[in-house]
């Protein structure tokens, strides 16, 4: 059993916890901004639990009756691992998972994947099964999802179905081979009623439901955690998307292709609408996953401001996913999933766009992952 963990002396750590000014639930308007920051601060991990976070002076008298190992983060920011709540990490190229010598191939090259993303930050992602016309692809991309998961407990596995009226739901729940389940947008603007009715079947069995949408209206009455919105709202629209207790996920890096208004995404943080952020990407066809290009995107492109662009990739994402209660900030009881990153403070985050600044990945209270000094010739 490994010794507990201590990681003191940060310059700034980035708690994200529930305060009274920013209460459970996601983050809405001023309260994106509360990132909850501790100067000189430490974080004690014990069984890959956070056990205590504040100032270094206390934990560290805390610490000194336990054998623990230290990690010293002085001059560094500490804050909770990204989390990218739609991504694809299986190539979705329905022949290749016919054959499952290919399939067995498209598995090693996804693991790869997780590993480069990880280290880049991202300590949760999901993993996008479907759609396909044969559905014998699409059961052994969940399988895949499964044997991901085993690697990294944090993935978690949406389900998209070609047919949202597929006999087959229970038997997959069951089998427990997802955790979401997206609508396609022809669902939801063609048979409402029909793709309500099932739905509400779904969510009854214990899914979570993610919607994909160009037209807010269409989530009108629909019981989701998620919505991935991809077109223009109206005013009515924004005020009405602020009351409602699903998560809007914004993708920067869909924004730049499609030209989406800067003025649009701050008129929704402004109105109280509760935003995530995500890439979007489908590495399958090599697109770009990593999350502190998304954070740099965010506030270049959308109008966000630092702190509202961290809360969108942290907490904020870990309600999107329905995994808050365990992960997305650095709070006593949930898992140590904390990134040390190489920059005095967050503010500088933006502004190293291409650079990874993850100096260490602790996953599970385990250090996964950490930056090497170069060596340098004739040194």
């Amino acid at each position: 059993m490994s010794h507990p963990l201590l990681v003191k002396g940060a310059r700034q750590l980035l708690t994200l916890r529930d305060t009274a000014s920013s209460p459970a639930g996601p983050r809405r308007g001023a309260k994106l901004s509360d990132l909850g920051i501790i100067e000189d601060g430490a974080v004690l991990i014990s069984k890959g639990t956070i056990q205590s976070v504040g100032p270094t002076r206390r934990l560290a008298n805390l610490a000194q009756t336990r054998d623990v190992r230290v990690i010293d983060a002085t001059g560094k920011v500490v804050m909770p691992g990204f989390i990218d709540s739609d991504c694809r990490l299986l190539p979705s190229n329905p022949p290749l998972w016919k054959k499952s010598s290919v399939a067995k191939k498209s598995l090693e090259v996804s693991r790869r994947k997780i590993s480069q993303v990880t280290a880049c930050g991202t300590l949760a992602m999901e993993s996008q099964a479907g759609p396909m016309a044969d559905y014998a692809g699409e059961f052994r991309q969940l399988q895949a999802n499964r044997q991901l998961s085993l690697s990294n407990p944090n993935l978690i596995s949406t389900y998209v179905p070609e047919k949202v009226y597929d006999a087959q739901l229970p038997k997959l729940l069951k089998k427990e081979l997802f955790q979401f389940i997206e609508i396609p947008s022809t669902a939801t603007e063609f048979n409402k009623e029909e793709t309500r009715s099932w739905m509400e079947h779904a969510a009854g069995l214990g899914c979570l439901m993610k919607i994909r949408t160009s037209a807010m209206s269409s989530c009108r009455n629909l019981p989701v955690q998620q919505v991935c919105w991809e077109g223009d709202a109206t005013v009515e629209e924004i005020d009405w998307a602020a009351n409602q207790s699903w998560v809007l996920l914004g993708m920067p890096l869909e924004s730049l292709r499609h030209d989406r208004s800067r003025k649009q995404w701050r008129e929704m943080v402004d109105a109280g609408v509760a935003l995530a952020l995500a890439t979007g990407a489908n590495c399958g066809l090599g697109g770009a996953a990593s999350m502190q290009l998304v954070v740099s995107l965010a506030c270049a492109q959308m109008g966000l401001f630092i702190e509202e662009a961290i809360t969108a990739t942290t907490i904020n994402a870990a309600h999107a996913m329905g995994i808050q209660e365990v992960t997305g900030s650095l709070e006593p009881g949930k898992r140590a999933d904390l990134l040390i990153l190489d920059v005095p403070d967050y503010r500088e985050i933006p502004y190293h766009l291409g650079i990874n600044l993850v100096s260490k990945v602790i996953l599970h209270g385990e250090i996964l992952f950490q930056q090497l000094e170069p060596q340098w010739l004739g040194a």
